[in-house]
């Protein structure tokens, strides 16, 4: 069915209208800025269910219009969607279930709560404009993305990933390069895969991969085998199919383990509460794995002195996390949610790395996390990389810190610095004027006021102001 055939039940709208009402809150966008007051907006109140496959009308290559749908969206077959140029917008509001979702050339398609398929979803041949946003969770066999397509997911989906880790969101099970090696032999044209008729085999309900292929993380607990004997007695992880894999129990015998990483880019899991059997870890490595919790099992790990979290997608972090009194190191970059206040407890804690904080909408202001100003023990503060709101004048009152690291952090959005030079410690600053994001307005070379007084720094590092910082030059001391 197209959409063609459901036009008595549309609502046309201009595009800004829709924009200015459902765009913000949900990230959609349009990427092609040249709208003529001739294209329009179709609009669904409420939710919609359709029978058979949904689809563009055949003959069509640039769609003219975008679609939304304000609320739940339900198709018994698949949602078929191409775009070769306008990169028009595809807005469900609500849930998306399909049996596949099959995308391809340049549309944004953007789905506010949880996407559900029964079997695959594909996007291809994007031209670094096609995309598909996930809000809530995603659930399906195997999602597929290829060929300068972007997906971008909220949570790591329950599925087998194989897409070009640079495109993609989440941790993936196998690369776009390795896809020839777990796709069957048929869809393969001289040696490499075939996108359409990958597509074609997905229309029929067939499967794609090869027997046997599993998700990554799974593949490396099997390999390591049941847990040996005088093991710590533990429950055998329950892994749903598709799904990464726990904390492997066979880690359990190794009581007087000191150093354990699980790091890897390649290897997302699930790490349960049996983290917190290995008592006499000190050093703790767990970027870089998809996960969305940490356990509150975290916090039974006294000894731990160095504890690396980078790199995940959390939604929360437990307040046990101040449990760890011992802790020296922590690494965070990349935190996708607020530091909990119970961090302050932390009182052993020299080293906090923040470093591209961004718990909401990428590109927005972040809140300064202000529970890390009573950590006054801290000596190396890394916030680089974060569009700050604010830097408060509390943060004067850690003593003894040595090394503040605000590169890219600062805009105009900033008056003043605090005054730096009651930091008695501070020996390496960093404060490139460099902005990361399009919407974070360049700072002031009046925030570099206040650097001029600072005598202990031994490490100063203002590139990326040119000419700002040359009329502020005067007001060094002598």
């Amino acid at each position: 069915m197209s959409f063609e055939q459901l036009t008595s039940t549309w609502e046309k709208v201009p595009v800004t209208e829709a924009l200015d009402r459902f765009g913000l809150s949900t990230g959609a966008e349009c990427p092609d800025q040249d709208f003529t007051g001739e294209r329009e907006v179709r609009l669904y109140r409420g939710g919609l269910r359709i029978a058979g496959n949904l689809a563009p009308e055949a003959d069509s290559h640039r769609i003219p219009y975008d679609v939304i749908v304000d609320g739940d969206l339900t198709i018994d077959a698949d949602l078929d969607w191409w775009d070769e140029g306008s990169g028009g917008f595809f807005l469900v509001t609500g849930n998306l279930r399909a049996r596949n979702v099959l995308l391809s050339g340049c549309p944004n398609v953007v789905v506010g709560g949880d996407l559900v398929v029964a079997g695959r979803i594909q996007g291809h041949h994007g031209q670094d404009r096609g995309r598909l946003v996930v809000k809530g969770r995603t659930r399906a066999q195997i999602v597929v993305n290829t060929l300068f397509f972007t997906m971008s997911f909220a949570a790591r989906p329950e599925a087998v990933v194989a897409a070009d880790p640079c495109r993609t969101s989440c941790p993936v099970d196998f690369t776009a390069d390795e896809l020839a090696d777990i796709v069957l032999p048929e869809l393969l044209d001289k040696g490499q895969v075939d996108e359409h008729r990958i597509s074609r085999t997905l229309r029929a309900g067939e499967p794609i991969l090869r027997p046997g292929i599993q998700p990554r993380g799974l593949r490396v607990l099997k390999s390591l085998g049941p847990p040996p004997p005088g093991a710590v007695e533990a429950t055998e992880p329950q892994l749903p199919e598709h799904t990464p894999g726990k904390a492997p129990a066979p880690l359990l015998a190794f009581r007087h383990l000191r150093y354990l990483s699980l790091a890897g880019d390649n290897d997302p899991g699930i790490l349960d509460d049996h983290i917190g059997e290995l008592t006499a870890l000190e050093e703790l490595d767990i970027s870089g794995m998809g996960l969305t919790r940490l356990p509150e099992a975290i916090g039974r790990l006294r000894n731990l002195r160095v504890l690396d979290i980078s790199g995940n997608r959390f939604e929360a972090l437990p307040d046990e996390l101040g449990d760890l009194s011992r802790l020296e190191v922590l690494r965070a970059a990349r935190l996708t949610c607020p530091l909990p206040d119970s961090i302050a407890g932390l009182q052993a804690l020299r080293t906090l790395d923040l470093a591209s904080m961004c718990p909401r909408q990428p590109g927005s202001p972040v809140d300064f996390p202000w529970v890390v100003t009573r950590l006054s023990g801290l000596r190396s503060l890394d916030l680089s990389g974060i569009f700050l709101s604010e830097i408060p004048d509390e943060l004067i009152a850690m003593t003894s810190l040595e090394e503040l690291d605000l590169r890219g952090s600062l805009s105009a959005h900033l008056r003043r610095l605090p005054e730096l030079a009651r930091l008695p410690s501070l020996r390496v600053l960093r404060l490139s004027g460099v902005t990361r994001w399009p919407v974070q307005p360049e700072p002031s070379g009046d925030l570099l006021t206040s650097v001029w007084d600072i005598r202990t720094l031994e490490e100063l590092d203002i590139s990326g102001w040119g000419g700002r910082t040359l009329d502020d030059r005067r007001h060094v001391p002598r």
